[in-house]
């Protein structure tokens, strides 16, 4: 029975082919012809695919390519603002601070003995007033937040931190604590320490390694993530005495 379905495909395929093409010789389609007709349309089949995958990838880079244009547009003007360019005066953020352009992005540099006694990672008064404003300016912006702490190149002698790598991340999450009391939302913020390992200079001398122990609050290319929806609180229940 398998053998006569497969005579009547033959014969099938050949007859519409011939019915197709009536000038042409009449040629009996065989089962070699019918698997290499099979193989052209699993080729066809896949090559389109692929020609659709690669148009939708196409479309999402052009997408992806136009989105970090308009990041890079709104970084300008972001460093615009921070530089008093153009209407919009410059924030100010009082004595021991400046404003800088990183690699991350446009941000605040903040003096660490502004912020923070010697060997302490407990904000200072005058830090914390500092904080305020830099904090009144990032609540209006909707950029995702690095922040970052740095010491000189001085080995700790006295102190309770094992090394400027602890003592800087540990300042970093100070700010970022802080700034988190302000209002600033805490999932817009990330800290990092980079201790002595990224110098404002290599030269010595008490100025220089003043400058080095600093902490700064970067603006990142990255929109913070929406608000959560505050949850409704159901209403008290009101209990009537019986």
């Amino acid at each position: 029975m398998k053998g006569l379905r497969w005579s009547f495909l033959l014969s099938a395929v050949g007859g519409a082919m011939l019915f197709a093409g009536c000038q042409a010789p009449f040629k009996m389609v065989t089962r070699d012809d019918y698997d290499q007709f099979m193989r052209l349309e699993r080729l066809n089949t896949s090559q389109s695919q692929l020609i659709t995958s690669l148009t939708n990838e196409n479309a999402r880079l052009k997408l992806d390519l136009g989105h970090k244009a308009e990041m890079v547009e709104a970084q300008k003007r972001l460093l615009e603002q921070l530089q008093g360019g153009g209407a919009v005066a410059a924030p100010d953020f009082g004595p021991g601070t400046a404003v800088i352009m990183t690699k991350q992005g446009p941000g605040v540099r903040m003096d660490g003995d502004l912020l923070f006694n010697s060997g302490a990672a407990t904000l200072r008064a005058e830090g914390e007033k500092t904080l305020k404003k830099v904090a009144e300016f990032l609540q209006q912006q909707p950029n995702m937040l690095a922040i970052n702490g740095y010491s000189d190149s001085d080995p700790i002698k006295r102190s309770a931190w094992k090394s400027n790598f602890d003592l800087s991340g540990a300042r970093a999450l100070a700010v970022l604590e802080h700034l988190k009391k302000l209002g600033v939302a805490e999932n817009r913020m990330h800290f990092a320490g980079y201790g002595q390992f990224d110098l404002i200079t290599d030269a010595g001398g008490k100025e220089n390694k003043k400058a080095s122990r600093r902490a700064e609050i970067i603006l990142l290319d990255e929109m913070a993530p929406a608000p959560a929806a505050a949850a409704k609180t159901p209403p008290a229940e009101t209990v009537v005495p019986k």
